[in-house]
C-alpha cells in the first residue's frame, strides 16, 4: 500500500535487522511528502545509513531529521551527509561517530541547507580539527546548536565562537564537557556581547575555573535575554560562584540556573542567597544547588527566600555533600 500522504513517523528506539534496512528504503522512497522523520537509537548502521541516502533524495519535504544514537561511523556518515533534504530545519547526529573526515562531509553539506534552525553533533568525536571545519558551514538561520561532549578544547571554541557571533538568529548553544577550561572561557565571554539574542547557554562540565568564570561573569550581563545558564561541574570554589551570582539580578529573563557540583559553600551561599531575592521577583523557576559543600539547612533557607519574594513555588534542589 502506498502511503504518500504520511507526513510524521517516528520509529525511535526500534532495532532494524539488515531486512528491515532494505524494506526501510523501499517504504521511505514511497513517502514523498513525509516531512518528520525520527529514527533515533534504531541501528541503522553504516549500511542503513546508505540506504536513508538514496531515499533521503526523493524526501523533498522533510523538515526534521533525527538519527541519533545510530553506530553510523565516519563512512556512514559520509555517504548520508550528500543526500540531505535541503529543507531540512532540525538535524540531530548526536552519538555518531564523526570525528574529522565525517564532519568534513557534514560541512560540505551544510551550505546547502540554508533553512537549518537545529544542528545537534553532541558526542561525535569532532575535535578541535572537526570544529574548525564546522565553524566555517554554520547555516545563517541557526538558532540552536548543540556540540556538547566533543572535545572541542579551547581551539575549537575559538573556532565556532568566531562563527557564532555572525549567526544573528542563535539562540540556544551546549557546549558542554569540551575541556575549554578557563582559556576557552575568555574566548567565549568575549563572543558573549555580541550575542544579544541568546537565551541559553550550557557550558558544563569543562574545567573552567576563578579566571574563566570571571570573564564570563564580566560580560554575561550583556546577553540580556538570558534564560538558561548552566555551569554544573566546574571548580568555581567560593570566589568564582560569588562572581557569577553577583551578576545574576543583571539578567532579567533568567528562569533556569544550574549550579550543580561547581564546590562552593556556605560563603559561595550567602552570596547567592542575597541574590535570591532579585531573582525570584524576575521569575526563576529551577535552581540546582546540588554536590556542593552546603550544609544543612540551606535547601529550606532558598525555598523560604524564593516564596517570600516572589509567591510562586520555584524547583530548587540541594542535597548536602560530605
Amino acid at each position: 500500500m502506498r502511503r504518500v500522504g504520511l507526513r510524521s513517523w517516528d520509529m525511535a528506539g526500534n532495532g532494524l535487522l539488515q531486512q528491515g534496512t532494505e524494506q526501510l528504503g523501499i517504504t521511505l522512497a514511497e513517502l514523498g511528502a513525509l516531512r518528520h522523520l525520527g529514527m533515533a537509537g534504531v541501528c541503522l548502521r553504516d549500511r542503513g545509513a546508505q540506504v536513508l541516502g538514496a531515499a533521503l533524495r526523493l524526501a523533498t519535504e522533510m523538515e526534521h531529521l533525527d538519527l541519533k544514537d545510530n553506530m553510523l561511523s565516519v563512512d556512514g556518515v559520509a555517504r548520508l551527509c550528500p543526500s540531505l533534504p535541503r529543507g531540512l530545519r532540525f538535524l540531530d547526529l548526536s552519538q555518531n561517530t564523526l570525528a574529522a573526515q565525517g564532519t568534513a562531509a557534514l560541512a560540505a553539506a551544510l551550505p546547502l541547507l540554508e533553512a537549518l534552525q537545529v544542528l545537534c553533533v553532541a558526542e561525535c568525536r569532532i575535535g578541535s580539527e572537526g570544529a574548525g571545519m564546522l565553524a566555517r558551514a554554520l547555516p545563517p538561520r541557526l538558532e540552536r546548536l548543540d556540540v556538547h561532549g566533543n572535545d572541542l578544547g579551547p581551539d575549537g571554541a575559538f573556532c565556532l565562537c568566531d562563527s557564532m557571533v555572525l549567526l544573528g538568529a542563535l539562540q540556544d548553544v551546549d557546549l558542554g564537557g569540551n575541556q575549554l577550561n578557563d582559556t576557552g572561557a575568555l574566548v567565549l565571554a568575549a563572543a558573549l556581547s555580541s550575542l544579544p539574542s541568546i537565551t541559553a547557554l550550557r557550558i558544563a562540565s569543562n574545567g573552567i575555573g576563578l579566571l574563566g568564570v570571571q570573564a564570563l561573569a564580566g560580560t554575561m550581563p550583556a546577553a540580556v535575554s538570558l534564560q538558561v545558564v548552566d555551569v554544573a561541574e566546574n571548580p568555581l570554589d567560593d570566589a568564582g560562584a560569588s562572581a557569577l551570582f553577583e551578576i545574576l539580578p543583571q539578567l532579567p529573563m533568567l528562569r533556569w540556573l544550574n549550579l550543580s557540583g561547581t564546590g562552593f559553600g556556605p560563603g559561595g551561599g550567602t552570596c547567592l542567597l542575597e541574590m535570591l531575592d532579585v531573582l525570584a521577583l524576575g521569575g526563576l523557576e529551577y535552581l540546582d544547588v546540588s554536590y556542593n559543600r552546603l550544609g544543612h539547612g540551606w535547601l529550606d533557607i532558598m525555598r523560604e527566600a524564593v516564596a517570600c519574594k516572589s509567591g510562586r513555588p520555584c524547583d530548587i534542589r540541594c542535597n548536602v555533600t560530605l
